[in-house]
């Protein structure tokens, strides 16, 4: 899952990402947040995402894109990621 603003740093090499898995057993984990399959989402199993695994890759490894998770999805992503760094509220 992309987690980068393209419009402020679309001409970057590197595109952040935060790693997904369909093992659930990953929720038990802090940093973690359920994203469901949906035809939107692209994915054809409900998946976690490993927001404490987020990380930079080269911009060549991110093919086209297959969906996208829902706002309400995006923003806990979001959320998870300003607790991990100790930014939230």
């Amino acid at each position: 899952m992309v987690i980068q603003d393209e419009k402020y740093a679309g001409s970057l090499p590197t595109v952040l990402v935060v790693p997904l898995t369909s093992t659930q057993k990953a929720l038990r984990f802090a940093g973690t947040t359920p994203i469901i399959a949906t035809p939107e989402s692209g994915l054809k199993n409900d998946s976690v995402a490993l927001v404490f695994q987020c990380l930079a890759i080269d911009r060549r490894q991110v093919g086209q894109r297959m969906g996208q998770a829902s706002e309400s999805e995006q923003a806990t992503v979001l959320a998870e990621l300003a607790r991990l760094t100790g930014q939230a509220n």
